[in-house]
């Protein structure tokens, strides 16, 4: 009996170590699938997405307006814009390209100040456009009050 109390102990702290050992290489994993892209990466992507799913709202919180004094007036003449020419847009990339499959950085840059970044994003269409599958396009961010800002180039 006292053979069988002894394999029985051994037998339980090699099955904790186990669960041990487990918990850490599962927070591990955890540890490195979560969002580690940069502010600056993430507005990038979500402003292409916007702009090809026709998203006037989230393009317009994405972007920098230069003139603060007519914030309003500026935002208001940019939504008219947007409005106008991203559907037509969006329509265009479904007729030619099938629409947009996916949108994903593959380079940035950050400036010495940490304030600029240029930010390098692939498209990838959902069948050939312009005899490619993808197109990369260069964007300028800027961090204002904390928020990373796309400045546009339509």
């Amino acid at each position: 009996m006292l053979i069988l109390s002894k394999e029985w102990v051994m037998l339980k702290r090699l099955f904790n170590l186990f669960a041990i050992v487990s918990l850490i290489l599962s927070i591990f994993t955890i540890a490195s699938c979560t969002d580690n892209s940069k502010p600056y990466e993430k507005v990038s992507v979500t402003y292409m997405e916007a702009v090809f799913n026709a998203d006037t709202d989230t393009v317009l919180e994405t972007i920098y307006i230069k003139d603060r004094r007519s914030e309003k007036e500026q935002r208001k003449k940019a939504e008219e814009k947007l409005n106008a020419f991203l559907p037509e847009v969006a329509k265009d990339m479904e007729a030619k390209a099938g629409g947009v499959k996916s949108v994903k950085v593959v380079k940035s840059e950050l400036n010495e100040a940490q304030d600029t970044a240029k930010v390098t994003v692939q498209i990838n269409y959902k069948k050939k456009f312009n005899n490619a599958t993808n197109e990369k396009v260069e964007l300028t961010v800027v961090k204002i009050e904390d928020k990373w800002k796309v400045i546009p180039t339509l």
